[in-house]
């Protein structure tokens, strides 16, 4: 790829600006891995001569076919029987590392089985090909374990059990758990586990890291009454502190394995702050995407373009086709992939982003793990991603190979993240990876899962599960067991089934099917129920798969939800108004010094849709607003985990107040090891106190650090917003902006009052301790 000549085509298509746009350019030159002498010893000697012949094959003109030094490490001790943790970036043998002494143990015992856990299906059906590659010439058999695999399928499976399998958390709890002894403890699957594989661990952190904790200690517990006593082995490419994280999430002694020095491939940065209004960000940022993503297919390159959401991706495809069309250029090569899509879709999709027929496809996280496509010239992000993890995830999907070059183009939102990075690229390429953050003492989570544990123990619970639980876990079972009473289930209904229905993602599962007439086949599927709410409410108008669609209807019958579309009138587009209402509902710890509270405790959060309007589309033009409809109107949430601070006289400028609530929001994101979408801001002036909220019911452990280390992440956010390349005086994108959620709190910036009112609080904490 010659990057200067398509730099340049990125200015003819005017998805750069040399006049306007602040650009911050960068590239990272490329560093050689090491490689060990050979392979380990201990390799059995038919995987010996089958890996051989593998890597000529994957390898045909090189003549050096040794494996990493880090890979040569993880395998010696995966052998030994240690649980191994491999940190090491993308593209460089982590699947190799693991699949070697998995395939190993199996060999070595023909009767065990092994069990890999993969938190996206496309990584599924990915790596089952990368495995069935190395295990069929050993007679291994290998499929996966999945809602994809279909009904027929997993019925075979289970009769004729493969020596490996590939499933995903809501499997291990639904069917290996949910259906242990009907399926897995009769077939003999779970007795003779020997081996188990749980690949891009930094997946697992917030929410759904929290009941994956809960979930392997359920799972590992079930195995140790089975006598089974499988080895582990956990692979992450971003990571801080990797070691400490797999131990948390699994409850077991882990060895941590790193490459010696940085890997990685020659890789060109360019970071924009395009020339935009405000007002007309959103659009402006699509459609210099779109300008970028038609500079790619006429370069003839390959890309990734990572999108905020499953509509700004839609939506830009959409336009991006017609404007390919215009010029002459082969629409058909741009795609989109993201979970909504129908599961046959999502097939087809995979297989032509691999052959290359579809060279740009625009997509959300569904693919920042996945699929390991060669070739792959760039990454394009509108927006930063959730946290820094999943910016480099996404980067790593370009540039797999150390001997070629990769570009990655960030467009920046009007957010502080954003704007903080575009604004200093080196923070970006220098900045620690995230220290991730799971609570296996979480009481909300431990209560969800304990129905489920209790089935699987029988309630029977003795000493030594405190070792594969953990002492919070243990301690709640010891006492739930005194009550426990076995009950009939009827089928859909077991405790597995009903925690699943909770959400292990998320703490709303409610998900929904589109489709046009109630027996039709549905035309996108697992739509959520705040997007649901947010979008698809009747007379609302939306993008999806290419097309634009209107509401006409709901429906909720026997659990199967889904929502009635038509085709959209053209020119229109429909805008909607909501309002955030807080009350507190318990305090769980507090502080008062001076002029103010502090207290970390449990909210409830009520969202009201207020009206939607529909607008021409061309002129801005509102024709009509509407209210929704009356049972369309709310959105509740109970039991958030808060920090918030009160001030306790009174007379406080709001204004003043909601800016300290912004310096220590933007402070948080940078000191504490959180995902910015886990937590929203809001103010309530009427009793003078502002929230930082979790997102999720039962927290995730964010608020509970925040409650101690409050006053560096103040400190940090007075610096950042003190320290702003543009002398601000009302808050900007650069240091403390807003960000743009559906939070009603949102209000005016004042840095010169807030950040005396912080300076306050922060004096009278020093004055109390």
């Amino acid at each position: 790829m010659d990057f200067q000549s398509f730099q340049d085509k990125l200015y003819e298509f005017d998805a750069l600006r040399r006049e306007g746009d602040e650009i911050q350019e960068g590239t990272v030159d490329r560093i050689e891995p090491e490689y060990a002498e050979s392979w380990p010893a201990g390799i059995h000697p038919c995987l010996r001569i089958e890996l051989i012949k593998y890597l000529h094959r994957k390898l045909p003109d090189s003549d050096n076919r040794r494996p990493y030094k880090h890979q040569a490490e993880a395998i010696e001790l995966a052998l030994q029987g240690r649980d191994v943790v491999l940190e090491s970036p993308t593209a460089s043998g982590k699947t190799l590392a693991f699949a070697v002494p998995m395939l190993d143990a199996l060999l070595r015992n023909p009767d065990s089985h092994a069990l890999m856990i993969y938190q996206m299906n496309a990584l599924s059906f990915d790596q089952l090909d990368k495995i069935k590659e190395l295990a069929s010439p050993l007679g291994i058999s290998v499929d996966t374990y999945i809602r994809e695999t279909g009904a027929l399928r997993r019925e075979v499976i289970r009769d004729n059990l493969p020596r490996i399998l590939l499933t995903n958390p809501e499997y291990l709890n639904d069917s290996f758990l949910g259906w242990r002894e009907k399926h897995w403890n009769r077939n003999g699957f779970l007795h003779n586990l020997c081996y188990m594989v749980i690949d891009e661990m930094h997946l697992y952190h917030g929410y759904f890291g929290n009941n994956m904790t809960l979930l392997l200690r359920r799972f590992f517990s079930h195995l140790k009454r089975l006598g089974a006593s499988p080895n582990v082995f956990l692979s992450t490419a971003t990571c801080a502190d990797p070691e400490k994280h797999a131990s948390i999430l699994t409850g077991r002694k882990v060895k941590h394995v790193r490459p010696n020095k940085e890997m990685r491939p020659t890789r060109h940065y360019v970071f924009v702050k395009p020339e935009d209004s405000d007002k007309k960000n959103w659009q402006n940022l699509s459609l210099r995407v779109e300008r970028a993503a038609l500079a790619i297919l006429e370069s003839d390159l390959r890309a990734l373009v990572f999108c905020p959401t499953v509509n700004f991706l839609e939506n830009a495809r959409r336009n991006c086709s017609r404007m390919a069309e215009r010029r002459g250029l082969d629409s058909s090569s741009l795609a989109v992939y993201h979970s909504r899509l129908r599961d046959d879709e999502k097939q087809q999709n995979r297989q032509k982003i691999r052959s290359g027929e579809h060279t740009v496809v625009f997509t959300t996280n569904a693919l920042e793990v996945g699929l390991d496509i060669g070739g792959l010239d760039g990454i394009v992000l509108a927006g930063f991603p959730s946290n820094v993890m999943s910016a480099w995830q996404r980067i790593g999907r370009a540039g797999r190979k150390w001997d070629s070059d990769a570009f990655v183009l960030y467009f920046a939102m009007n957010d502080p993240i954003d704007q903080f990075f575009v604004s200093d690229i080196d923070s970006f390429l220098n900045k620690p990876l995230d220290e991730l953050v799971v609570d296996p003492a979480n009481e909300h989570m431990i209560s969800n899962h304990m129905d489920s544990l209790m089935d699987e123990t029988n309630g029977v619970i003795d000493c030594e599960d405190e070792d594969v639980l953990g002492s919070a876990f243990y301690k709640g079972a010891v006492e739930a067991a005194k009550f426990y009473r076995p009950r009939r289930t009827r089928r859909g209904t077991s405790p597995q089934i009903r925690l699943s229905r909770k959400g292990l993602r998320g703490d709303n599962n409610e998900t929904y099917d589109l489709a046009f007439e109630p027996d039709s086949e549905p035309i996108g599927k697992n739509i959520p129920a705040m997007w649901k709410f947010r979008h698809a409410y009747r007379n609302g108008i939306f993008t999806f798969a290419g097309k634009r669609y209107q509401v006409y209807g709901h429906s909720d019958i026997r659990g199967k939800r889904k929502i009635f579309v038509e085709e959209a009138p053209p020119g229109l587009r429909t805008e909607s108004a909501f309002r955030n209402f807080i009350n507190e509902d318990d305090e769980f710890d507090s502080e008062e010094f001076g002029a103010f509270s502090i207290y970390y405790g449990e909210v409830n959060l009520n969202i009201v849709f207020d009206s939607y309007s529909v607008v021409e589309e061309d002129s801005d033009i509102v024709l009509e607003r509407e209210k929704p409809e009356p049972n369309e109107n709310e959105f509740k949430r109970f039991g958030l985990h808060a920090f918030w601070i009160e001030h306790l006289t009174d007379h406080v400028d709001p204004i003043a107040l909601y800016t300290l609530l912004q310096l220590l929001r933007v402070g948080a994101w940078r000191i504490l090891p959180s995902d910015r979408f886990d937590s929203s801001a809001f103010l309530r002036p009427d009793v003078n106190t502002v929230y930082l909220y979790e997102n999720h019911r039962g927290g995730t452990g964010i608020v509970k650090r925040l409650f101690d280390v409050w006053p560096n992440a103040l400190e940090e956010g007075i610096k950042r917003a003190t320290n702003c390349p543009k002398n601000c005086t009302t808050g900007c994108p650069v240091c403390i902006e807003p960000a743009k959620t559906w939070d009603a709190g949102s209000g005016e910036i004042n840095k010169a009052a807030g950040i005396r009112l912080a300076k306050q609080l922060l004096d009278d904490y020093s004055r109390a301790n």
